[in-house]
């Protein structure tokens, strides 16, 4: 089973030692918008997962089934 979007940034946000207000801070969002994210409540735009990406030390890759 393939770990959900929201599951990668908690890990790697944990990974980091980054609080989710850290983490927002960091993107310019809020805290709960960082929350909504981890929890698969919110899928984030491009921009924001490039973000966030850069922000964790990511890679992006798309793939389409």
């Amino acid at each position: 089973m393939e770990a959900t979007l929201g599951a990668i940034v908690k890990d790697a946000r944990l990974y980091r030692g980054l609080t989710q207000k850290q983490l927002a801070a960091k993107l310019g969002v809020t805290q709960q918008i960082i929350s909504s994210i981890e929890a698969d409540r919110n899928t984030p735009n491009v921009y924001t997962l490039i973000q966030i990406g850069k922000a964790l030390g990511l890679t992006l890759c798309l793939s389409y089934r």
